[in-house]
């Protein structure tokens, strides 16, 4: 699949990491975990292209791939799957399932490392959907709710820290930004209010559903440099921001 740009020059200071144009492939989500030094010696080849010009050059190559279809697991491990690749490093450890709202027990996992917060697949419970909204790793919990979506739990506002600044600087918050709250192409507009510690209240353009512990990405929208926060709590702007469209 084709990937996000990284720039740089001698220094790893001088790192820029881009949004691809497929805004469908673009991995600058995960890739903003990445610290500077680390994107200073990687190369993205095929950042600057789309699927579909990727499968063109591998068709006029004559790769026998170009027509195969796209993958949605982790390509490196091949056809075994995430969950089994897991099991076999960590084994299992089973623990309960914690409806969020009741903070009853509906259900049991087989460990936490299996979950990940915003997952909806592969919880295994009635009168879904459900989805994954928080995890305690030291009594092995697994938090869900099936109201993950609903209105009221949309936010415009929240709080971000700690930060993984790709420049080294905290963005000027004049500037026009795009933020990020789930791998996908959907990104909104937004501007930082900066606090006095490491954090910072994110306003975006329309509401959002976003769990603790969940990766935001701020991308400046004229140059494109992703950087990247991780949700420590949620909080509306307004009295009304809940029902913001």
């Amino acid at each position: 699949s084709s990937s996000s740009s990284s720039s740089s020059s001698s220094s790893s200071s001088n790192v820029v990491l881009r949004l691809t144009p497929d805004v469908v492939k673009d991995q600058t989500y995960f890739l903003a975990n990445l610290s500077a030094a680390q994107l200073a010696q990687c190369m993205f080849p095929l950042g600057p292209f789309t699927k579909p010009q990727v499968r063109a050059l591998a068709a006029a190559a004559g790769l026998a791939t170009s027509g195969r279809k796209d993958s949605q697991g982790i390509c490196f491990l091949g056809k075994v799957k995430f969950g089994e690749f897991v099991g076999q490093h960590l084994g299992q450890w089973p623990g309960p399932l914690v409806e969020e709202d009741s903070r009853q027990v509906v259900g049991v996992h087989e460990g936490y490392w299996f979950y990940t917060v915003g997952q909806r697949g592969g919880i295994k419970l009635p009168g879904g959907p459900w989805y994954v909204t928080a995890k305690d790793m030291t009594l092995n919990v697994v938090y869900v709710s099936r109201t993950y979506y609903e209105q009221h739990k949309r936010r415009d506002a929240f709080v971000c820290g700690p930060f993984n600044w790709l420049s080294g600087l905290r963005p000027n918050p004049s500037e026009p930004l795009m933020v990020k709250v789930r791998h996908g192409p959907a990104m909104y507009s937004c501007t930082l209010q900066l606090g006095a510690q490491e954090d910072v209240m994110t306003h975006a353009e329309s509401a959002v559903t976003a769990a603790t512990g969940e990766t935001t990405l701020a991308a400046a929208a004229a140059a494109a440099a992703g950087d990247l926060c991780s949700e420590q709590g949620l909080s509306s702007s307004s009295s009304n921001s809940s029902n913001s469209s």
